[in-house]
């Protein structure tokens, strides 16, 4: 039994990544319920905005992982500079909702990363 077979008035699913969205537009499709029931996703991967942009997925949350990581790696360079850290509040990046209305303005992953080749021996 699926979650739409055990909860017929379900109207909102909340998955937590890209697998999980794509698998939850499947069983929905497939149970009859596309049209009845929102579902978003956590993961703001690329597939996700095209799933947002065909209509299959409610919205997608982007982290900014790239942003919220130069703030982290700020933190630990001070840390490993000798800083004590104290429970401080960090002005953190908080990500982006994309839904139908702005899908238009989400820059690819490909787009947001700078590539550095690093030498190897291997």
């Amino acid at each position: 039994m699926t979650i739409f077979q055990k909860n017929p008035n379900l109207r909102v699913l909340v998955v937590y990544n890209s697998a999980s969205a794509t698998g939850a537009i499947a069983a929905a499709q497939q149970a009859g319920v596309a049209d009845k029931v929102l579902i978003a996703t956590m993961a703001g991967e690329d597939t996700n905005v095209e799933q947002v942009k065909k209509g299959t997925l409610a919205l997608t949350y982007d982290l900014n992982g790239l942003d919220y990581g130069k703030v982290m790696g700020q933190m630990v360079a001070k840390s490993l500079s000798g800083t004590k850290l104290t429970n401080e509040v960090v002005d953190a990046p908080t990500g982006t909702i994309y839904t139908k209305d702005n899908v238009g303005t989400y820059i690819p992953w490909s787009q947001r990363l700078t590539y550095a080749d690093i030498p190897s021996k291997f």
